[in-house]
């Protein structure tokens, strides 16, 4: 009896496994998701049938660093891809939500929720400060690995606050916060960098930093040094003794202690004798000044760049005046030398120089018939100029740009047709009589003559007037030498 009651409830218990089994495969669905990727533009997701996409556009959120993206959904038969709205960016942390509320074709519902976190960084090394340093003129910061600049200009943050500036070195693994004004003696600062601070590859700090510090002013002059500069070299200029063989297309960096104010800085730097210069305020450095020479200063001539006391610090500080006596000295470097010029018509040679001017050019009726029918005719203007030994010739474009005709009271008309540049042996052996008295017994050795030959087409307007000749600064030989100075002749025409 007992063995007939167990093999009852053997087989009740064996029909209703079969019941539950039956069931779970009709309860739990079999729509499923089989692969998943992503690239730069969008994430794909490969479900098990065709899903439905409006379900799909519902249940799917995206994030990237915890914050939601925006995006758009596209059905691609039994996959959908996901675009956000910036794409795939590198140095993120994203993650895919799909809830199960999404369907398929056959209205079956996804059969678990899907979640899938992937990373587009390069690097997980944290982000840390090594090392801070504060200065009467600002704090500098270095780190373990290149920052992002405009994270850091975010993050930093110095209360009472200071106007500063920010630039990055050494591949923006330095920050220097350059203080614009003087700090409060006795003021203690709070210097805070938060932690939405990040690197190049979105690495960001633990936590905020932060520090305090107590500041004494400090009444020391601000110390500085000069810098000849000259392509890629850099060599430190003695004060007040000679500094010779310094070449003549070179630049000047003066690099200071302390930051400087801007205020008298034009006035307190010059040239003796005067030399035409610019200087340049380092936007990223504000203790430089960089000056260059907008003229080639001549060789062999002590020149003294003074820098006087005017220049204060923005602690109010006066610089120490300081005198750098230089000389220029490079052969290739030579600035050209407009020495005369030379009128050749076909009855006259007229000579006329700076020193020279206002000769009188008077034009024959012969060659230029004084009447109402004009006669065109030609006249030769010889320059003649002392160029660099190195140096070959005048170049024609400079020459062509740089030496202009005009005249008063439309009293003639010039028209150049012809410019023919002649170097220095043809010059010697062909136009020796227009070799300046002044230079004839000179070393040739020492330089070398150019002429600028320029045919100009004339008509006499028979009118009394003047023509001006300008040569411009900017006339250069072939090596790119400038002419020492503009050059205006006038001549009188009768």
């Amino acid at each position: 009896m007992h063995l007939f009651f167990n093999r009852i409830i053997f087989f009740l218990e064996l029909i209703y496994l079969i019941f539950a089994i039956s069931c779970t495969s009709y309860f739990i669905s079999d729509f499923t998701i089989k692969a998943y990727s992503f690239d730069d533009d969008c994430i794909t997701i490969q479900f098990s049938s065709s899903p439905d996409l409006s379900s799909c556009k519902k249940s799917i959120s995206v994030t990237k660093d915890g914050y939601s993206e925006y995006f758009t959904v596209y059905q691609q038969d039994d996959s959908i891809k996901i675009y956000p709205i910036a794409k795939i960016e590198q140095n993120h942390n994203y993650c895919v939500t799909i809830s199960t509320d999404t369907e398929n074709s056959e209205g079956k519902n996804l059969n678990s929720i899907f979640k899938w976190n992937f990373t587009t960084k390069q690097d997980f090394e944290k982000l840390q400060i090594l090392k801070y340093e504060t200065m009467t003129t600002g704090i500098v910061f270095e780190f373990n690995k290149k920052i992002n600049p405009a994270s850091f200009s975010n993050s930093f943050s110095i209360n009472p606050s200071v106007k500063n500036m920010i630039y990055f070195q050494n591949e923006n693994t330095k920050a220097s916060v350059i203080f614009l004004e003087p700090q409060k003696t006795n003021e203690r600062y709070f210097i805070k960098i938060s932690s939405g601070f990040n690197d190049i590859y979105n690495n960001k700090l633990e936590k905020d930093f932060t520090y305090s510090y107590l500041f004494n002013s400090i009444n020391e002059n601000t110390t500085y040094k000069v810098y000849n500069i000259f392509e890629s070299e850099n060599h430190e200029i003695s004060c007040n003794v000679l500094n010779e063989n310094i070449l003549n297309k070179s630049s000047f960096k003066i690099k200071f202690s302390n930051v400087i104010k801007a205020d008298y800085i034009n006035s307190a730097i010059k040239f003796t004798p005067p030399i035409d210069f610019t200087i340049n305020k380092d936007i990223e450095n504000l203790r430089e000044l960089t000056l260059t020479l907008n003229e080639i200063p001549d060789s062999q001539t002590e020149y003294i760049l003074s820098i006087k006391n005017d220049i204060q610090d923005i602690n109010n500080n006066p610089l120490k005046e300081s005198e750098f006596h230089l000389v220029f000295n490079n052969s290739k470097n030579r600035q050209i030398y407009f020495e005369t010029l030379y009128i050749q018509t076909e009855n006259e040679t007229l000579e006329v120089s700076e020193d020279k001017n206002y000769q009188t050019l008077v034009l024959s009726p012969g060659v230029y018939p004084i009447n109402e029918n004009n006669t065109e005719k030609n006249i030769d203007f010889f320059f003649i100029f002392t160029i660099s030994k190195d140096a070959e010739q005048i170049d024609y474009i400079s020459a062509v740009e740089n030496i202009a005709f005009s005249q008063t009271l439309n009293c003639i008309e010039l028209k150049p047709v012809k410019v023919k540049i002649i170097k220095n042996q043809e010059f010697i052996q062909n136009y020796s009589s227009y070799i300046p008295v002044n230079l004839q017994n000179s070393n040739f050795n020492e330089f070398n003559f150019c002429a600028v030959k320029i045919t100009c087409s004339a008509t006499n307007k028979n009118q009394t007037g003047l023509i001006n000749i300008l040569i411009d600064k900017n006339l250069k030989d072939n090596i790119q030498n400038s002419l020492n100075g503009k050059t205006s002749i006038s001549i009188n025409k009768r």
